[in-house]
């Protein structure tokens, strides 16, 4: 009797664990394709970014304008994806966005992580902390009006559009347009 109660309580056992698992190495499955595409888009990015991009910015551009243009940019990203992860279509219910004191956090949740966007005042710069495509600095360059990488100058805007748009399966465009007028009013 005792022999058959303890393999009916194994039996049930291994159940559970086989629920537990399938789950977890299907979501691992599902972190590493969305890596692999990730992956593949930052490559092409970086090489479609062949322009001549003149100096960055630097500690010359006055403080106040730095971080009107750089909170500005932070408001519409956060913004924009605000506007998709708290819509009931959204593949991430547990996501989050939060924007305070110029860091960005975009908590989307296992499997993906978090993106992390903070402005760097001394040196005029945002830094990105992306869980697919890792950390990168990014200078503001007025001859193409664009946040670029200071390592491979690929724009932070496109790469943020592809890798959110393949996460939360929808087409994001952030529309900094209206950093034109903050940038004439401060020149």
């Amino acid at each position: 009797m005792f022999t058959a109660l303890f393999n009916t309580h194994k039996a049930m056992v291994l159940t559970s664990l086989r629920r537990l698992v399938v789950p977890l190495s299907t979501r691992i499955q599902q972190k590493q394709l969305v890596g692999l595409q990730l992956h593949s888009i930052h490559r092409s990015i970086s090489s479609e970014q062949n322009v001549d991009l003149g100096s960055s910015s630097d500690s010359k551009w006055p403080e106040h304008s730095f971080l009107a243009v750089a909170n500005t940019t932070l408001e519409i990203i956060a913004e924009e994806v605000s506007n998709h992860i708290y819509s009931s279509s959204s593949p991430l219910p547990n996501a989050d966005v939060d924007y305070s004191q110029g860091v960005l956090t975009l908590a989307l949740g296992a499997p993906y992580g978090s993106y992390v966007l903070n402005t760097q005042t001394p040196n005029r710069q945002i830094w990105l902390s992306s869980p697919f495509s890792g950390p990168a600095r990014y200078g503001w360059h007025p001859s193409v009006r664009l946040w670029c990488s200071t390592r491979d100058r690929h724009s932070l805007v496109q790469l943020l559009e592809s890798e959110l748009s393949s996460i939360l399966q929808v087409a994001l465009q952030f529309d900094l347009s209206s950093l034109e007028h903050i940038i004439e009013g401060s020149t």
